[in-house]
Parts: C-alpha cells; sequence; structure tokens
C-alpha cells in the first residue's frame, strides 16, 4: 500500500526579489509623480483662472450697480472709510482698494457690512478732534472731500491697529477667491495685513516700452505721472489730501476692452509665501500700494540694472523664484509673476481670462497696461 507524505512548503520572498520589487515600485511612482503634479497644477491653474473670471464678473456688475470701476482706495496706510452711522461709504469716499469694494459682488456681503470702526471699549469721543487714535475724522482734514462726521480707519499710523486693535472686518477670515491655490491657501496672518491676496490691479507704464529716463527706478514707473494714472481701469480713488479722483468708466478705455489687462497675479519671492515681504506686507484692504498694483513695464534686454541693481534682467512678468534680499527684491515688489509654470493669467477689462506667458512680447506687455495709449493690438499678440 502506497504512502502519500504530503510536504508543506512555507512561500515567501527572497531578499533579492524583495529589492526587485521595491526597485520596481520606486521606478512606477517616479513615472507617475510627473503626470500627478502636471494634473494638480493643470487643476490649480484652472482654478486661478476662475477667481479672476469671478473677479471679472464682479467689476462689470460693480460698473453697472456705480456707473464706474472700483478704485484702489486712499492712502497706502488707510483702511475703511465709514459715515457716521458705521455704514461703509461708497466708491466716491472709499478709501479701502477695490477687493474690499467688491466683496458685496462675489458673495461677500456679509464680510463687507462688518464695521471695521472700534467698539465701546475704545472709547471713541464725537467727532470733533482731528485724530482719535488710530482713526482720522475727516471733518477737520484740510481740504477734504468727507462730510463731517465721517471716519477713516487707518492700519499702520502710529503703530496701531495690531492683532488685538483690529476691528470684525480684519479679524474674521481671508478671502478664497483672492488667492492663487498653486501659491498659498487662504488664511489670516498676523499684524494688520490679516486678509492677503494675490492678485493686483494694473498700473501702466508711464513712459512706455523702452522705461523712464535714466537715474529713476522701477518704483519711479510705479508712481509716475504725479500718481494720476491716467490709463489705468482700477486707480487711486481719494488722494494724499483726502480729495475725491474721478474714477474710471467703461466709455474711458479708447484702446478697447479687449485689449486691456485689469487685475492679474503679482510676482511673489517663494519665501514670501508665509513670511513678510515689503511686496505683500499689507492686506488687501489697504489702499493704493504695490501690494495690491503693479505696473507693466518689460524692458530687461535694454535696461536690466533698471529691475536689478545688481545686474541681473528680471522679465516682467516672471515666475515666482528665491529672489535675494539684496535690492532685487525691492524692485521685483512692483512686478507682475505667477507660481505657474508657463505665465501668469490675466484679467482683461472685457471679463475674458488669458494666460499670458513670461516670454511675451515687452511691447506687448506694456501696451495692455494701458487703456489710452492708441496701440492696436492683434488677436493673437497675447
Amino acid at each position: 500500500m502506497a504512502v502519500f507524505k504530503w510536504v508543506r512548503r512555507n512561500w515567501a520572498f527572497t531578499l533579492i526579489e524583495l529589492l526587485v520589487v521595491i526597485a520596481i515600485i520606486a521606478v512606477l511612482i517616479g513615472l507617475l509623480l510627473p503626470a500627478v503634479q502636471k494634473v494638480r497644477e493643470a487643476a490649480n491653474r484652472m482654478s486661478c483662472s476662475n477667481n479672476l473670471k469671478q473677479l471679472g464678473l464682479a467689476l462689470h456688475n460693480f460698473h453697472d450697480t456705480n456707473l464706474k470701476f472700483p478704485t484702489g482706495g486712499g492712502n497706502w496706510n488707510d483702511g475703511p472709510s465709514y459715515i457716521a452711522n458705521s455704514s461703509a461709504c461708497g466708491v466716491d469716499l472709499q478709501t479701502a482698494g477695490f477687493f474690499y469694494q467688491m466683496l458685496p459682488f462675489i458673495e461677500q456681503d456679509n464680510l463687507y457690512k462688518l464695521s471695521d470702526l472700534p467698539g465701546p471699549e475704545h472709547n471713541l469721543p464725537p467727532p470733533n478732534a482731528t485724530t482719535v487714535g488710530a482713526w482720522i475724522v475727516a471733518k477737520n482734514v484740510t481740504n477734504s472731500s468727507f462730510p463731517d462726521g465721517y471716519f477713516v480707519s487707518t492700519f499702520d499710523r502710529n503703530g496701531a491697529k495690531q492683532n488685538n486693535d483690529c476691528g470684525a472686518l480684519v479679524t474674521t477670515g481671508s478671502v478664497k477667491t483672492f488667492h492663487c491655490p498653486s501659491r498659498r491657501a487662504a488664511q489670516l496672518v498676523d499684524g494688520w495685513r490679516r486678509v492677503k491676496n494675490d492678485y493686483a490691479g494694473v498700473v501702466p507704464a508711464h513712459w512706455g516700452p523702452l522705461g523712464p529716463p535714466t537715474n529713476t527706478t522701477l518704483e519711479d514707473e510705479f508712481w509716475g505721472d504725479n500718481g494720476t494714472f491716467y490709463g489705468v481701469i482700477v486707480g487711486q480713488g481719494i488722494d494724499g489730501n483726502y480729495r475725491k479722483k474721478a474714477g474710471t468708466t467703461m466709455a474711458s478705455i479708447l484702446d478697447g476692452t479687449s485689449n486691456t489687462m485689469a487685475i492679474s497675479e503679482k510676482f511673489m519671492p517663494t519665501w514670501a509665501y508665509d513670511d513678510w515681504w515689503f511686496g505683500d506686507d499689507k492686506g488687501a484692504f489697504h489702499g493704493f500700494d504695490n501690494d495690491c498694483f503693479r505696473v507693466t513695464t518689460n524692458n530687461p534686454a535694454t535696461r536690466p540694472d533698471y529691475f536689478n541693481p545688481h545686474g541681473t534682467p528680471l522679465n516682467n512678468p516672471m515666475r515666482d523664484f528665491r529672489v535675494p534680499t539684496d535690492g532685487t527684491d525691492w524692485n521685483a515688489g512692483f512686478m507682475f509673476g505667477s507660481a505657474h509654470s508657463s505665465g501668469i493669467n490675466a484679467l482683461f477689462a472685457d471679463g475674458s481670462v488669458h494666460h499670458l506667458s513670461f516670454t511675451i512680447d515687452r511691447v506687448v506687455f506694456t501696451a495692455v497696461g494701458h487703456r489710452q495709449d492708441g496701440t492696436t493690438l492683434n488677436s493673437g499678440a497675447f
């Protein structure tokens, strides 16, 4: 009688087989990772484009309601302005910039209605003094356009309005529409600049594509023409003496709405996404400054020193990089840029959003920043 003996065998990987499997998995992950990153970036770029489309709709709806575009507000250290009953001033006397002014048109009406006036604990006296702590009572501002009893909040005067001295508006929450997901999430940061933004209104190049006269800087180009900003769509609304300035209307875009850029992405050093940088040291609800506005001058070929005192040309627009804090970062604080790999998303006055390459022709980029310089562009120029 035959006897069968069952032999039990333990199946297991040898060390060599295990190493081979791990190597294959590593290769597959290496092949897959770039594809995943490309898909993620494509989604982020689309989300960024959608943010600008929302701002474009808000820009047009604002114009339909107010018969003019929003403004850049007042001084760089001014916040929202209010009438005596603490309601926000309209566009003619609003010292906060266009991000604040457009809140009701991007479904942020609740945030817009939050008063940033100080509460009873600040012991605000009647509006008969020139200043009240960090507050200006507009009644006694020389030659002011503000009626008696109106208030102008300030974010950085005499060290005021730090973390615990802010009103409800700037301590409530950030706005997702103001942020490109390729760069940073919408979140509050410390100080009076708590609500941030990754987009900026367009300031035209006042001296054209060849740049300004010798011995001037990109900052001079930004503030040029004595601050009148005649070529902008969203320009300064209140001057340094608190007098209102005429806003821009659709009819004043003489070069055509499809040829004129209104809002785009601003350049940021990669280290500044979550750190202090002068080009982002103020917030979305401040008055006119380069934190919320950038200039379209683009001329690294003939004036490299104009952008970087150390001689390295910086192209405008420019992809975010780890720019050194040696003077380069100061010049870059007036430029457009993006975390995207190929270019910047840009909102035009007709409501369309275009992706402009970092290698865009400098004359074209200079031209699209101006609403009435007479430049005619064909449909494929950008």
